[in-house]
């Protein structure tokens, strides 16, 4: 019996076929660990594994339509609270524990996969079923909750055309960085989170200047020398998350604009803070490669937030 969701159906099997010792067995299939221990009382749960080189490479052949998605937890984690996802009723609990706990229950009902772990045994990293990922893509655009805008609009006539208008009516988006550079055609007053692709070959620096409303401003790979246009970027002081390389290692003082910023993630070694990061009183995760050593604070040092 393949996909049992609830506990209750395996009552009803257990009463259709009952137990009269002729060696007969039943299997089932499902994505939940809640219900596959319930079923499996005094019976061993076989629990699927992924796929080596060789057998994924087969598998690929006879079924060429199987797509994944990776993303990095700690990054994932940080995102839904710079959007303002959560929702918890214990206050006097951390909101990344909270996070942690979501996390794990869509991995606990099978929506997630975790591809790798860290050495305290915490995920690393993890993915999407393409299945999985096709239906959160239609089911948010259906909702203009997120515009994938690659997935929409594959060619970049496509989105040199189309892509003005649609961004009106969506507050998140996921596009290129080559296509935030059309200066004078892209610009939306209702976006508030931007997810940027980085692409290879040239890059110029990002224009995020007529995207007034920002909350998240993120690039994707880590290892990308892409970088925003900072002058622009500390103009938005509607931020609460920011991830991306910079020009050089030195973080300017204007960076003290950005007084609701959560999440700083700077993709980069030796970064050297001004004393004015002392005053993003809201700061919970400050990351980089490595950082100099931070300036002393003037009086007492106010970043009671800081978590990371």
């Amino acid at each position: 019996m393949d996909d049992i969701w609830s506990a209750e159906v395996c009552d009803d099997v257990w009463k259709l076929f009952p137990d009269n010792h002729n060696g007969s067995r039943i299997i089932l299939t499902t994505r939940l660990i809640e219900v596959a221990t319930y079923a499996a009382t005094g019976q061993k749960i076989h629990m699927m594994r992924f796929l080596d080189d060789e057998q994924s490479w087969r598998l690929f052949h006879h079924k060429p339509s199987l797509k994944i998605m990776t993303s990095v937890p700690h990054e994932l984690i940080k995102l839904w609270i710079a959007e303002g996802f959560m929702e918890w009723q214990n206050e006097s609990e951390r909101v990344e524990v909270v996070a942690e706990g979501w996390l794990e229950e869509l991995i606990n009902q099978s929506l997630v996969l975790i591809t790798s772990w860290k050495i305290d045994g915490k995920i690393k990293s993890c993915r999407l079923h393409s299945m999985v990922r096709d239906f959160c893509v239609r089911q948010a655009g259906h909702e203009k909750f997120l515009l994938p805008v690659m997935d929409y609009f594959p060619t970049p006539i496509l989105r040199k055309h189309f892509l003005p208008q649609v961004l009106q009516n969506h507050p998140r988006i996921s596009v290129s960085w080559h296509d935030l550079h059309l200066r004078d055609s892209i610009h939306s007053l209702s976006t508030t989170s931007i997810i940027c692709i980085p692409q290879r070959g040239y890059r110029p620096k990002g224009s995020v200047e007529n995207f007034t409303s920002l909350r998240v401003l993120h690039v994707l790979r880590r290892n990308d020398r892409s970088y925003w246009e900072l002058g622009q970027v500390f103009e938005l002081i509607y931020l609460t998350y920011l991830a991306s390389n910079i020009p050089d290692s030195i973080v300017p003082p204007a960076i003290a604009k950005l007084q609701n910023l959560q999440t700083l993630i700077i993709y980069r070694f030796d970064v050297r803070l001004p004393v004015e990061i002392w005053s993003l009183r809201q700061l919970r995760n400050l990351i980089a490669f490595s950082f100099q050593p931070l300036p002393l604070p003037k009086g007492e040092a106010p970043l009671k937030s800081l978590a990371t």
